[in-house]
């Protein structure tokens, strides 16, 4: 029963109701005792023990009292002047009516947990837009990033992930999972429960996201403005890049050195950088700095099995170092989320995390990347990454004789691709004149050895770039220099001229 106070109360009352004549004794203060006794004459013909018993009706053991105050101001909290008092009456007994000494308990008021009361309890603005969301890939980093964004209270989900929960997979994973009931359950199902819990909305889809493809390129419906790959699959990074149609943001999140080093990439407006062409380039920067290529390629990969025969294999690592930086990457991911502008370039965000947990963050913006298309000639395409472009770019302008170098990157035999993100100066002795560049050869294989170490191979020789003052196309030495270069190597060789202002391949 609902009894509502208008009047006015100039004492401060301490909650004392125990009994039905405490609670008595605070509605005569109130004045409501008239209204509360024939609510109760009415409650004790339709619900009480002796009641249920001649209707033949299941017994109700307590009926509910809520008593709604008029404050004089808004109530803390709740945007509204109305306070609510609710109070448990216990029945006791058979007969037709209530003792003054049976129970009455007032409970706490509990609001749900939704996504308005996370966004206040995260200090987000109330009118912030909800941003649809698709994880694929709902392991050890996906399950804690997806739960940090849920919990902001700004974030639909979609899930996407086939894996199954194994009893190791407590060892570092978003949820708790215990009862053979639960052990076996496919992990969007867990990571889709604890979302839902929150009061967020979730798209389930326990399915390969090779497979979704075959029958639904786009993955994702329109609404989805993000997609974040946490699978560290290079299966599905292969298909995102070269066969999924998609109008979302791609980004892609994946650690390195036993949760040493975490990355995020991010890429550019209408995928003018591409998820493969950020991974290209933070292989490259193995080369030169020391900590990316220690925790890329500067140990062994541990792995275990759990279980007798076809056994489950996980990858050793520390949950605590995991959540530090699975933590940091979802806050990146909800930096660039809620600023609602893709970025005309392609972001990598590297955190490494050092033996005192300490996060150290360095980002590299990649401008858009210079595609030349494979024809018939060349079955090839060329991806010159923005830097390297605009790199060729400025050493070529204004010079009055022949620029050029070396060319290394990466080679992708599957999507026949080749990935141009790092110039070798020319060395010491190469000629330079207006018509004619000869690149000296000295130094070249021992640079390409410490190239090749440094990256486990992954970035490698590609071939040469050299400029034309004068705007013409390859020349027929260039085309000769180039049959030279190709001759018994193995691998696709390039060669970029820069002339006209713009990158041709001879």
């Amino acid at each position: 029963m609902l009894l509502q106070v208008n009047g006015i109360v100039g004492e401060y009352w301490a909650e004392s109701v125990k009994t039905l004549a405490d609670l008595k004794r605070l509605l005569k203060k109130l004045n409501l005792s008239d209204a509360f006794d024939a609510r109760l004459k009415h409650v004790m013909t339709t619900s009480s023990p002796k009641a249920c018993a001649t209707k033949n009706k299941v017994a109700i053991e307590e009926f509910m009292v809520v008593i709604a105050v008029r404050r004089p101001f808004n109530v803390i909290g709740v945007g509204s002047p109305w306070e609510l008092f609710p109070y448990r009456v216990c029945f006791a007994g058979s007969s037709e009516r209530l003792a003054d000494d049976v129970p009455v308990h007032a409970p706490m008021m509990i609001k749900s947990t939704c996504p308005a009361m996370l966004r206040s309890v995260s200090g987000a603005d109330q009118d912030t837009e909800v941003i649809p969301i698709s994880f694929i890939g709902c392991g050890s980093l996906g399950s804690k990033m997806a739960l940090h964004l849920a919990k902001s209270g700004k974030y639909e989900f979609s899930l996407i992930d086939d894996d199954i929960f194994s009893s190791h997979n407590n060892a570092r994973y978003g949820v708790v999972v215990d009862g053979f009931d639960s052990i076996g359950s496919p992990k969007v199902n867990l990571i889709g429960r604890n979302i839902r819990a929150l009061g967020a909305s979730v798209e389930i889809l326990n399915i390969d996201v090779l497979e979704l493809g075959k029958s639904k390129p786009a993955i994702v419906d329109k609404k989805f403005r993000y997609i974040l790959d946490t699978s560290a699959s290079l299966p599905v990074r292969y298909f995102l890049a070269h066969h999924a149609k998609l109008s979302a943001c791609v980004m892609h999140s994946i650690l390195y050195g036993k949760a040493t080093m975490g990355v995020l990439a991010i890429e550019g407006k209408e995928r003018c950088v591409r998820v493969d062409d950020l991974m290209a380039y933070t292989n490259t920067l193995c080369v030169k700095d020391d900590r990316v290529q220690k925790a890329m390629y500067g140990g062994t990969i541990t792995r275990e099995s759990f279980g007798d025969g076809c056994s489950s294999a996980t990858t050793i690592m520390d949950d605590i170092g995991l959540s530090v930086l699975s933590a940091a990457l979802a806050g990146k991911t909800n930096q660039y989320a809620t600023d609602s502008i893709v970025p005309d370039e392609g972001w990598i965000n590297i955190g490494h995390l050092d033996k005192d947990y300490q996060l150290d963050w360095k980002s590299h913006a990649l401008p858009a990347t210079y595609v030349i298309p494979r024809d018939q000639h060349f079955g090839w395409e060329i991806r010159v990454l923005g830097n390297i472009r605009d790199k060729i770019e400025q050493e070529s302008k204004g010079s009055s004789v022949e620029q050029g170098g070396v060319l290394a990157g990466m080679v992708c035999h599957l999507s026949k691709t080749i990935y141009v993100t790092l110039i070798v100066p020319a060395p010491d002795g190469t000629i330079r004149t207006p018509v004619q560049l000869d690149i000296a050869t000295d130094g070249i294989a021992k640079i390409f050895e410490g190239i090749h170490s440094a990256t486990n191979g992954q970035i490698t020789f590609l071939g040469t770039w050299h400029s034309h003052p004068t705007p013409s196309p390859p020349s027929r030495k260039d085309r000769d220099t180039y049959a030279k270069l190709t001759k018994n190597y193995d691998l696709p060789v390039v060669m970029l001229v820069y002339t006209g202002g713009r990158i041709e391949r001879a």
